[in-house]
């Protein structure tokens, strides 16, 4: 989005005026179905709603490409889709991987006038030397280059002025359009499209603050501590709030520089290993991991050191569904059929239409696959990619957390085997694996473990009698009350509403050619002229008359 675009949302960014740009940018590109079908045609004009002007086009290319038409929050949108490969089929996801966040800078002035409104000084006295080109531009943010009294060269992150607040009008009208898909479109109510808008918004409003940026900087730095070559960048606290984040400079080289990298003579095997590695540890030992290492988040100094960035964005996991998932990856390691099947159907909830024995046999044929295609074949990545797919055909409902720890692994192993085409990502997953099973089956770890289940079984059994007297009290007092709930009636009672609506305008039209009628029959011999309000009334009812008949003939409920 360009700066003048961003600049008349942010001064004109209301709920309808957004709407109204969503209409005609899903018209423009062929959903005028989902306008309909979501209710959303009801706040849209017609003329919009009825629109297709992209039947040339893929519905998967239309769609990308009314994302970045959209704007930064639908690109955001579209992005996370990208690692939902368990609810989204994979041509679908293949293209959501190609939104791109590159857009222009906007100008220097105005990253000028944030820095100074968020620390009430003027940027000299913040900084000795600041580049008003900046180093990268992103749709939420620019990073520029700066050095500090001290002599040391920094990294600024300057959100762009009035980001928050298109931001939070978008986020305002997805959150609406997702509860009325929900209630309207099976699809939609069967993937709780509403909690996925939930998590990005959630994500999204923490990525406007830098100091929650911040925080998960010095945690993951913090994380790293015991493992050599592997850091985050330092923040610089006095001059980091909820605009600004400055960072330790980096200078470093992507994965996929093998010409610098070679020059360099750093040893590339010993770098994949390393980050397969950390992130493997970050998953299944700390529970917190970067969702997003992807090339331009991964960057390997003059010496070898991987440095993290962009911390913006991590991901927890509890305890609980960490052990799990240590047992899901060992099965799926050792091709353990059972096992991995009942890994996910523990981790993720099997709907009515999972069928067990059909999906046992479906991950015995993929376990089969998996083992005997060797790494220079095929990546990982791509195999957990048709895992995610096994996922979604077998309609598994799996945590977001769970898609976004896939994600993250297949941006690492595509990272890795840009650095190495012949790594082997699942050796490196053994290791991580066996060392992360001897941990939790120590001595020490399993009277843990135990001590955590006596403590919950001790609470369960002496809350068991408490909450039953209470139900039974209830019900003996009459105050025990059953609540019943009816899916899908917000369609039948829109249409009921519908049908009211026309019914009263019917009456009210009838009486509007009724009353100018009884009017000319009081005195039939008095000359009219065609202005008088008898005859302006009666013209303007049998408009709307006539208006009616079409409207209900168009709609084929005649």
């Amino acid at each position: 989005m360009s700066p003048d675009r961003t600049r008349e949302y942010a001064g004109a960014g209301t709920r309808f005026a957004r709407t109204f740009e969503l209409g005609r940018v899903l018209g423009k590109y062929g959903f005028a179905w989902f306008l309909r079908q979501s209710g959303l045609g009801e706040w849209v004009p017609r003329r919009l709603v009825r629109t297709d002007m992209a039947r040339g086009l893929p519905a998967r290319v239309a769609f990308r490409r009314a994302l970045e038409e959209l704007g930064p929050t639908a690109v955001k949108l579209g992005q996370a889709l990208s690692s939902r490969a368990d609810v989204l089929p994979a041509e679908w996801v293949a293209e959501l991987r190609a939104l791109q966040d590159d857009v222009a800078p906007v100008p220097f002035e105005q990253i000028r006038r944030v820095i100074e409104d968020e620390f009430g000084r003027p940027l000299e006295d913040l900084f000795v030397e600041f580049d008003e080109k900046p180093a990268a531009a992103a749709s939420m943010a620019q990073v520029h280059s700066a050095v500090l009294p001290t002599g040391e060269r920094v990294a600024v992150k300057v959100q762009r002025l009035g980001i928050r607040q298109m931001v939070d009008g978008d986020l305002a009208l997805l959150t609406y359009v997702a509860r009325m898909a929900e209630a309207r479109i099976t699809w939609a109510a069967r993937n709780h499209v509403s909690d996925f808008v939930d998590d990005l918004a959630f994500s999204l409003r923490g990525e406007l603050d830098f100091t929650i940026e911040a925080r998960n900087t010095d945690l993951i730095r913090s994380q790293l501590t015991d493992a050599p070559g592997v850091t985050a960048p330092v923040v610089h606290d006095a001059l980091s709030a909820e605009h600004v984040l400055t960072t330790g400079w980096i200078a470093g080289h992507k994965c996929d520089d093998t010409a610098a990298l070679g020059a360099l003579q750093i040893d590339r095997v010993e770098v994949a290993r390393r980050i397969a590695g950390t992130v493997l540890r970050q998953m299944l030992r700390d529970g917190c991991f970067h969702t997003d290492p992807h090339g331009g988040n991964l960057l390997i100094g003059d010496d070898g050191t991987v440095y993290l960035l962009d911390c913006g964005n991590i991901a927890f996991i509890p305890p609980q569904m960490r052990d799990e998932l240590v047992h899901l990856l060992f099965a799926l390691l050792e091709g353990d059929a059972d096992e991995l099947t009942t890994g996910l159907t523990t981790i993720g909830m099997a709907t009515e239409q999972t069928d067990p024995n059909s999906l046992r046999g479906d991950i015995s044929r993929y376990l089969v696959h998996f083992h005997t295609l060797s790494t220079s074949d095929v990546g990982v990545g791509q195999m957990l990619e048709e895992m995610l797919f096994l996922i979604y055909r077998h309609q598994i409902a799996m945590p977001p957390v769970f898609a976004q720890m896939l994600r993250a692994l297949i941006l690492t192993d595509g990272e890795c085997r840009a650095l190495d085409p012949a790594f082997d990502f699942r050796q490196a997953a053994k290791e991580i694996v066996k060392e992360t099973l001897w941990r939790t089956t120590r001595p020490r770890a399993l009277a843990r473990g135990a001590y955590r289940m006596a403590r919950s079984l001790r609470q369960y059994t002496m809350l068991l009698p408490q909450q039953l007297s209470n139900a039974l009290r209830k019900i003996e007092s009459g105050g025990a009350k059953v609540r019943v709930e009816y899916e899908d009636l917000d369609r039948p009672m829109h249409r009921l509403d519908a049908m009211f609506n026309r019914l009263a305008f019917s009456v009210v039209i009838a009486a509007m050619i009724l009353a100018p009628a009884l009017w000319m029959q009081v005195d039939v011999q008095q000359a009219r002229p065609l202005w008088h309000p008898a005859h302006l009334l009666l013209g303007v009812g049998v408009t709307l008359g006539a208006w009616l008949l079409y409207s209900i003939i168009r709609s084929g409920r005649l």
